[in-house]
């Protein structure tokens, strides 16, 4: 069964709405203007599942999941949803007050969308991808973006999330955490990735889950922004970020790097490498801690480029720097090395 619709679809405009796409139908908007909703208007609440191998719902314009009320979207069993404009793209949660929530589960599963991907952009946006499902943000995905917005993404059970770039927590008063658990669950990046903005964002790597970037002229910046903060922790045995291009640990704002339990954070760059706190004002923290936990880099290391940075090396935990190590580099500039408890 098929339905093609040219104009606004609308699930759950001020009242409860419900779509169910099952067993090999589709659905299809083909306006480039107009979009679909799922919970349109303050308290009203909107669902959608597609489920099933072949089941399917493109659209051509926009996506919002949780308007301005409460939406839903239900990826499963083999199904695929899709936007398809460049310049409309998938939004949770936007506009305050509102609650969204996206996910894709189930191998076969997936989401593209060829646009802007937002999760929390002025409310509450919430996406997960399990069970090797798969999310195809392919112009960037923002996690938290407004003040007052809080979004979260969760990828777990094998699924796998790929788009260029990911900034979590952009403006002041945003906050976007993103976690990466489990064997085969992957944050895939080919750009520029900023984690705590002028907001706050966390990135979680545990349980032998994995990021990589693979641009080698851009890279990943933790609090990238004065006034903004970020945490990357890498946790657990064969949990791995790795990073073809640089990356900034504190760069303007307060950063921090935690490697533990035998998790694994490389750079692979030879000319870019690893700064901590990088501009005057800032405060970069790594550290390294317990048997099996490891950093290394191929590039040039810096503790205290411009501001302030602290290494710590402990509990059996290593760092190899191929290319040396500078401590305090610019006027103003406060580097701290310590190496403790049989750290390397």
């Amino acid at each position: 069964s098929k339905i093609t619709d040219s104009g606004y679809l609308i699930v759950g405009y001020g009242g409860t709405g419900a779509v169910s796409i099952t067993a090999g139908g589709k659905l299809s908007d083909t306006s480039a203007t107009q979009g679909l909703a799922v919970g349109q208007l303050a308290g009203a609440v909107g669902t959608v599942t597609v489920t099933g191998a072949s089941s399917a719902l493109t659209e051509a314009a926009y996506m919002l999941v949780g308007d301005a009320g409460q939406g839903s979207l239900s990826v499963g069993g083999g199904a695929a949803v899709s936007v398809t404009s460049a310049t409309g793209g998938v939004n949770v949660g936007l506009f305050a007050g509102s609650l969204g929530q996206i996910t894709v589960s189930g191998a076969g599963s997936k989401l593209t969308d060829a646009g802007s991907f937002t999760v929390g952009d002025g409310g509450s946006g919430k996406l997960s991808v399990t069970g090797a499902g798969a999310v195809n943000a392919s112009n960037g995905l923002t996690v938290g973006n407004q003040a007052g917005a809080t979004g979260t993404v969760m990828v777990a059970s094998g699924g796998k999330l790929t788009t260029p770039g990911i900034t979590v927590g952009y403006l002041a008063g945003s906050s976007g955490a993103v976690t990466i658990d489990g064997s085969g669950s992957a944050l895939i990046g080919n750009g520029y990735s900023v984690i705590g903005g002028f907001g706050n964002g966390t990135l979680s790597v545990t349980a032998g889950g994995s990021v990589s970037d693979a641009n080698t002229t851009q890279g990943i910046s933790i609090a990238n922004q004065a006034g903004g903060s970020g945490t990357v922790t890498v946790s657990g045995t064969a949990s791995k970020l790795t990073d073809a291009g640089y990356l900034q640990v504190g760069w303007a704002g307060a950063g921090a790097l935690s490697i533990g339990a035998a998790g694994a954070v490389s750079g692979s760059n030879a000319t870019q490498g690893m700064d901590v706190g990088g501009l005057a004002g800032s405060n970069g923290t790594i550290t390294v801690d317990g048997a099996g936990s490891t950093l290394m880099d191929a590039g040039g290391f810096t503790v205290g480029d411009g501001g302030q940075g602290t290494l710590s090396v402990s509990a059996a935990g290593a760092v190899d720097v191929s290319k040396g190590l500078g401590v305090g580099n610019q006027a103003g500039a406060t580097g701290t090395v310590m190496v403790a408890s049989g750290g390397k």
